[in-house]
């Protein structure tokens, strides 16, 4: 059994989470995020985390705004 701590990141951004966690000696694991910019650095710069984003937007309609 690993004693190895893991993280998730949601609302990832271009990665500075999980290279703060690499930097303390914790492994990121997976990063969930929807702009595919972003999606792209984190991808290239982790390759060993699995990168999860929106397979479809969906536009919620909110009768408070017009």
């Amino acid at each position: 059994m690993s004693n190895t701590l893991t993280m998730g990141s949601l609302f990832d951004g271009s990665g500075g989470f999980p290279l703060a966690s690499l930097m303390a000696g914790i492994e990121p694991v997976w990063a969930a995020e929807v702009e595919p910019f972003a999606i792209r650095v984190t991808t290239r710069n982790f390759p060993k985390m699995k990168h999860y984003g929106v397979k479809s937007r969906e536009v919620i309609s909110n009768p408070w705004i017009s």
